[in-house]
């Protein structure tokens, strides 16, 4: 099951930070996740570990195929932390648009 604010560690825990995941998997199979870093303690791959830890749990539910999470198309550092984690981009308009399939 999936729990939104889930932590990979104690001091993911503690970061000042919101990470969330939409819901229970759609019709296709995705589940969307989402994270925000206080500015004060971005820089430190908080974003970076609270997206590993998201798409861990979302993995751990077989009816998961993907994961998906949108960004502004001027915040360049949640582009690179998605990149990071394996996401690709699938689309660009007013925001960006990542999806991340289930491995095989």
């Amino acid at each position: 099951m999936y729990r939104p604010g889930a932590s990979a560690n104690r001091q993911l825990s503690q970061a000042p930070s919101r990470r969330t995941r939409s819901g229970p998997p759609g019709a296709a199979g995705e589940v969307e996740l989402g994270y925000g870093i206080v500015p004060s303690r971005q820089g430190r791959g908080y974003a970076t570990e609270a997206v590993a830890a998201m798409v861990a749990v979302a993995w751990a539910d077989p009816v998961v195929e993907a994961v998906v999470a949108t960004t502004a198309t001027g915040n360049a550092a949640s582009r690179r932390v998605l990149e990071k984690a394996g996401f690709q981009l699938v689309a660009a308009d007013e925001e960006l648009r990542f999806r991340l399939p289930r491995p095989s």
